[in-house]
């Protein structure tokens, strides 16, 4: 088994004295396991059994355990930092442009002050609060339509990477999980933790998928003008 030999390579780097005798019995146990549970030929998710047997003291047995998950379960958490960058990035640059004054912007801003003021000592808003919500969007800087095309094909390559990259998480936690049906031997909390691991990383991407995809609709209904020049914006620097 590959498996098997990966961890007798462990064993060498650490130095750890392990028999020959000692291999035998943990293959013996390994057949034992898979016996009771109807199996006719052992697998890697059996040497969750290792770190019990090889290691040579307490204190080694979380190295071992460890090992099997990263190695041979590969159920470690990930927290997608790439994609983190990219939808913190995204997120400031539409923060960024929401904010950009009118690029004709006259002397609205200050009337646009005066509205407030009046619109706070109108108990009753009316006109003031109408005429502070107009002179707020004429304030507002117009995007020509090949700027925000531009921006959604930029968030929708990043969503697109996200959502493959989600993918193969899905799967493993699924396979996973029909793998360890029926496992008589292994330790509830421990199948428990190698799936939590992929339901972790499963969380922090679709946290950030969510994230993003509100970020697209801030983009979406960015003002347009059909006259403003038609430049596409490079992409957020999200290194």
């Amino acid at each position: 088994m590959h498996a098997l030999s990966a961890l007798r390579g462990l064993v060498s780097r650490h130095d750890w004295p392990v028999s020959d005798r000692r291999w035998r019995q943990l293959v013996a146990l390994l057949r034992c396991a898979a016996c009771t549970e109807g199996r006719s030929e052992v697998d890697a998710l059996d040497l969750w059994l290792a770190p019990y047997v090889l290691s040579p003291d307490a204190e080694a047995v979380p190295q071992v355990v460890a090992w099997v998950a990263e190695h041979l379960v590969q159920a470690v958490p990930q927290d997608a930092t790439w994609l983190t960058r990219a939808v913190e990035a995204f997120e400031k640059q539409l923060d960024i442009e929401r904010q950009l004054p009118a690029e004709d912007a006259d002397d609205s801003a200050g009337k646009l002050a005066l509205a407030r003021t009046l619109s706070g000592n109108d108990d009753q808003g009316g006109m003031t609060r109408i005429v502070s919500v107009v002179l707020e969007e004429k304030l507002r800087r117009r995007f020509s339509p090949v700027h925000v095309a531009a921006r959604l094909a930029q968030v929708d390559e990043v969503l697109s990477r996200a959502q493959a990259a989600r993918a193969p998480v899905q799967v493993a936690h699924d396979t996973l999980q029909a793998r360890l049906a029926g496992r008589l031997w292994l330790p509830p909390e421990l199948a428990d933790a190698w799936l939590g691991a992929h339901r972790h990383t499963l969380a922090v991407l679709d946290a950030l998928l969510a994230r993003l995809q509100h970020t697209r609709a801030g983009f979406a209904a960015m003002p347009v003008d059909e006259q403003a020049p038609a430049i596409a914006p490079a992409a957020p620097i999200t290194e």
